[in-house]
């Protein structure tokens, strides 16, 4: 799993290659004192300083991508509506395939990041349809959940740096692509904030009634979904996990408010604070995960920083979308690649 040990992917060699070739600034000492301060108090208080050191040099140089990908803003929104229409287009492929298969598929689609793995392996995530039962759509990641907010996320970006090339037609296509994606990933909540997306989107024309309506459907429909017949298959400990998870985090900020336990810390100390049930996964909520690693004053210096460097309008409701999930999930912090796309949406937000 990708937030359990440290891995070289092939964009590292690419950011290696774009590292070494961009011209760099002077470092300016006392522009960044008060990061260089927070990191290494941080490092110091980590039980595990290695794998803390090792999380801010991703930190760091997610970072470093974004500000690349800022400086070269108007060449990055020429390819990366055909970036992200192509990469749609990939993982919509894989995840039928794996549906069709019970499993994955292999070859290729190994090496650009798909599991091994098939409808007996211990910890799968499967869902049933009408009574038969199948394997979740995982396409190149790591679990359905977050290849569900990626898709998402992928084509409200594409909706807003989309040009002439991407006709309706294909704007059309490309849209159901994901949908039909997302819906085969099984993830309930990327179901909800999607729908919450549909009724957002169209409000203007179906009114506030309509959206109201459309808000007590959905609530009506989380609340009875164990009384469907036709479909299910989920965990039912995924509701009680999180919750367990939220105890922990609440514990561990009220014991480590200051600096927290250390970036990428959380697992090691998450066995001191498990009782009656045993997991070893990020709590499924972002602030809670940054407050408990970061502490108080971590958590406040980050959130002054992005508020002053990053126009948040921008792609208000792209953003609003990343945050709506992390609540209930942890990925936008600990998959690389939905920590890339949430990289690109900074980029394409931050302030000149």
């Amino acid at each position: 799993m990708d937030y359990l040990s440290p891995i070289l992917y092939l964009t590292d060699l690419v950011w290696l290659g774009a590292f070494l070739t961009k011209k760099h600034e002077k470092s300016q000492l006392r522009r960044n004192i008060g990061w260089i301060i927070l990191i290494a108090i941080n490092i110091l208080v980590a039980d595990r300083w290695q794998v803390c050191l090792y999380k801010w040099f991703r930190w760091w140089q997610l970072w470093w991508w974004v500000r690349y990908l800022a400086d070269n803003k108007k060449v990055i929104i020429k390819v990366l509506p055909e970036i992200i229409s192509w990469w749609v287009v990939v993982e919509f492929v894989l995840a039928v395939g794996q549906v069709v298969n019970g499993g994955s598929l292999g070859g290729i689609f190994y090496w650009l990041g798909e599991r091994r793995f098939d409808y007996m392996t211990v910890g799968i995530a499967r869902i049933s349809w009408f009574g038969d039962n199948f394997v979740r759509a995982y396409g190149t990641f790591s679990h359905p959940n977050s290849l569900a907010g990626f898709l998402l996320v992928a084509v409200l970006l594409l909706d807003k740096v989309k040009n002439s090339k991407i006709n309706k037609t294909r704007m059309w296509t490309i849209n159901w692509l994901a949908i039909i994606g997302i819906i085969l990933t099984g993830s309930r909540l990327v179901w909800v904030v999607g729908l919450l997306t549909v009724i957002f989107r169209f409000k203007s024309k179906f009114g506030l009634k309509m959206v109201l309506i459309g808000l007590m459907l959905m609530v009506g429909g989380l609340l009875f979904e164990n009384k469907i017949n036709w479909l299910g298959g989920w965990s039912n400990q995924s509701v009680l996990l999180r919750l367990n998870l939220n105890k922990s985090a609440l514990k561990m900020i009220g014991q480590f408010p200051i600096f927290g336990v250390g970036l990428g810390n959380f697992l090691t100390k998450l066995p001191d604070y498990l009782f009656n049930f045993w997991i070893i996964q990020p709590v499924h909520n972002v602030f809670l995960l940054v407050l408990a690693e970061m502490g108080i004053v971590g958590f406040g210096w980050l959130w002054v920083f992005l508020n002053k460097k990053i126009e948040w309008r921008k792609f208000g409701w792209i953003w609003a979308v990343i945050v709506m999930i992390g609540m209930f999930d942890h990925y936008w912090l600990s998959l690389p690649q939905n920590l890339a796309i949430m990289g690109v949406v900074m980029a394409m937000s931050l302030r000149k």
